[in-house]
Order: structure tokens, then C-alpha cells, then sequence
């Protein structure tokens, strides 16, 4: 900056003074100065109409400020060595606002932005990329908690649908990917592995208030305490120290779409697939449990509601295999819903031999004889 001419020059006095140098270039600045060079309080407004207001320090902007782009962007904080270093907000021109950590005019650190959808992220940047450990919430569908990488959720995470369905475990650009565990809130859950967001492999489909056997579930418990699913417990512990707060800013003057979008790309990617094969899960299962009840054979409706009661307190454990999300086979592994099934089988057959057909002859030791013959007897 020393290439300027000092308007309120004041001899070679080389203190503090207050004055205003314009640059070749069609810069200004004004403010206190220590020689020719700023250094305390000043304002540059540069020629193309960005303006910076605060504390300089041997010519650099050293200290708090505040920086208005043309575009309407703004930064407020903390600067060192010319950079925005330090805590501070930045307002971009699209309303994406972030409030947390700063490296080198990067976000770097713990930080949160939120989005004029009401989208918001509380996490971990780095070099201006959602990095680590965060979490991302949307403002009308769910909330991920887990690890990111470049923006998407990578590695172990969980994710929880407005509904009250869930994805515990693993993630790759965006897609369940790896071991996890899928919750349906009214029907279940299933244990199992997914190849990019599909079903793949052999899993076990577990339903809603069934007795997890002893040996699942010290399976389960192990593979959280060896990180090969995520732990809830410090995941809940990790989302709160995420308050205390990094919006891409390149050369001073960069937008915010890039990160915004592979977050939305990230929510299409992720959420509407398995919602929609959640009917598809329920009804299956329901289905197949009727036939193990019932087999294919029709019923009068008090039998049916009656089966229906009992299948909803009684849905097997099934293990199941998927082949790149399609279900190629189905055994069911509790061998007491077997057991009882076959039975339900059994009395289901006797109640309709029972059931008098029409013109079928009633005689003594038949169950309604006595009814009929009563009837009989009123009628005369």
C-alpha cells in the first residue's frame, strides 16, 4: 500500500495521523495510519465497490472488521494477516448464513449454517467442506447425525425420517452402504447389509415387539462397541458440543451453491427410496405371515379378525436375502411362531369342517342340535 499519495500528508513525521491514501488502481483508504501504512482503524473501499471496515495492523487487516461485497455478501469477524481467520458470520447473497470457524478465508473447524429452507448443519469443516463428525437437519423430513465427507454422509451415521423410521450404520457418497440396521417405526426392524442404498445380502427382519434373542442382540451391542455401527449414546454427546461455531470463500468473493446443493443431492439420494419401501416391506411381511397363519385358503370375517389379532401380536423372525434390493428368499427362523402357526392352521380347518354347509343334516350329537331342535319346536 505504500505505493499511494497521502492526501493529508503531514511531512515526513513518521507517527500516528489520521488520513487518506488513493491508490493508483482506484482504491482508497482512510483511517489511522503509522507512516504510510495503515495500522489501528480504517476503511478500504476497493475500486470494484467491495468495502472493509475495522482493525488493521502493518497494513493488513489484523483484528475485528467487517467486509460487504457487491453482491450483497457479508462477513463479520475475526481477521489475521489479511484473512479471515478466527471466528465470524458470513451472510452470502442467497441468504446461507454460517457462523463458526475460519482458516485462510476458508471455514475450517466447528461451525453452523443454515439455508433459506430452513435446512441446517451443525459440525466439522475442513478447508471450507463439511468434514467429520456433524449433524445436518431438514427442516420438514428428518435429521442425520454421523460422519460427512466433501459434503455427503459418509462413514457411520444414523438417520432418522419424519415418520419415525431409521438407518443406523454405514454410509458411502450419500447412500446406506456397509452393515446397518433400518427401524420401521410400526414395523420392525431389519438387520442386515446395503450395496449403494440397496438391500444386499442376507439380513434377519425382526418385528415390532417380538423378544430379540439373547445371542442377537450381544451381537448387536458388539459391533457398536467396535465401531462397525455407530454409537448412539456419543453421537447424542457429540450433537451438543457442536454449538460452538467455516462458507467457501476462494478469493474473497465466492457463492455458496455447491455445498448447498450436494446436500440437497444427499437428501434425494437417500430419504425417498426408503420410504417407499416401507409399504412394500410392511405389506410383505403381513402377507407372508397370513399364509404361515392361514395358507391360502379363504375365511369367513370373524375368523379373519380374529387371526389378524393374533398376527399382530405374533410375526416371526424371518431371515431374508436380497440380491441388489430384490428379495430372492425368506425362511422363517422362530421356531415357536412355527409351531403355533400350525396350530392356528389346524383349528382354522375344524372351524369350517364345523360350519354346517347349507343342506347339511343336523342329528343328535351335532354341537347345534340342540339349537335346531328348539327352533323346531317353537315353530310348531
Amino acid at each position: 500500500m505504500g505505493n499511494g499519495q497521502d492526501s493529508n500528508a503531514a511531512g515526513t513525521n513518521p507517527g500516528f495521523r489520521v488520513g487518506e491514501i488513493r491508490f493508483a488502481n482506484g482504491d482508497i483508504y482512510s483511517g489511522t495510519l503509522l507512516g504510510n501504512t495503515p495500522e489501528g482503524s480504517g476503511r478500504y473501499l476497493w475500486s470494484d465497490g467491495c468495502i472493509y471496515e475495522g482493525e488493521w495492523r502493518r497494513g493488513m487487516r489484523h483484528g475485528q472488521g467487517k467486509t460487504r461485497w457487491p453482491s450483497g455478501a457479508t462477513y463479520e469477524g475475526e481477521y489475521s494477516g489479511g484473512y479471515m481467520y478466527g471466528e465470524g458470520t458470513y451472510t452470502g447473497p442467497d441468504n446461507i448464513i454460517y457462523r463458526g470457524r475460519w482458516k485462510l478465508n476458508r471455514k475450517h473447524g466447528l461451525g453452523c449454517q443454515t439455508y433459506p429452507n430452513g435446512d441446517m448443519f451443525e459440525g466439522s469443516w475442513i478447508q471450507g467442506e463439511i468434514q467429520g463428525h456433524g449433524k445436518y437437519t431438514w427442516a420438514n423430513e428428518g435429521t442425520y447425525v454421523g460422519n460427512m465427507k466433501s459434503g455427503k454422509m459418509s462413514g457411520k451415521g444414523t438417520l432418522t425420517w419424519k415418520n419415525g423410521d431409521s438407518y443406523e450404520g454405514n454410509w458411502l457418497d450419500g447412500m446406506m452402504h456397509g452393515y446397518g440396521i433400518y427401524t420401521w417405526n410400526e414395523c420392525g426392524y431389519y438387520v442386515g447389509t446395503w450395496t449403494r442404498g440397496l438391500k444386499d445380502g442376507k439380513g434377519t427382519f425382526y418385528p415390532k415387539g417380538c423378544r430379540v434373542p439373547v445371542n442377537d442382540e450381544l451381537y448387536i451391542n458388539n459391533l457398536r462397541n467396535r465401531g462397525v455401527l455407530p454409537d448412539i449414546r456419543r453421537q447424542n454427546h457429540n450433537s451438543r458440543i457442536l454449538h460452538s461455531a467455516s462458507v467457501d470463500m476462494g478469493n474473497m468473493k465466492v457463492g455458496m451453491t455447491r455445498q448447498s446443493s450436494d446436500v440437497s443431492n444427499k437428501r434425494n439420494s437417500t430419504e425417498q427410496p426408503p420410504l417407499k419401501n416401507v409399504s412394500l416391506e410392511r405389506r410383505w411381511s403381513l402377507e407372508v405371515a397370513i399364509e404361515k397363519f392361514i395358507g391360502h385358503e379363504s375365511s369367513e370375517s370373524s375368523g379373519l379378525e380374529s387371526l389378524e389379532n393374533l398376527i399382530d401380536s405374533r410375526l416371526p423372525i424371518l431371515e431374508r436375502e436380497y440380491m441388489q434390493g430384490v428379495l430372492i428368499s425368506e425362511v422363517v427362523l422362530d421356531r415357536s411362531f412355527s409351531d403355533s402357526s400350525k396350530k392356528a392352521k389346524r383349528r382354522q380347518k375344524k372351524m369350517v369342517r364345523d360350519t354346517k354347509k347349507p343342506g347339511e343334516t343336523i342329528i343328535k350329537g351335532h354341537r347345534s342340535y340342540d339349537l335346531m331342535l328348539s327352533l323346531q319346536l317353537g315353530i310348531r
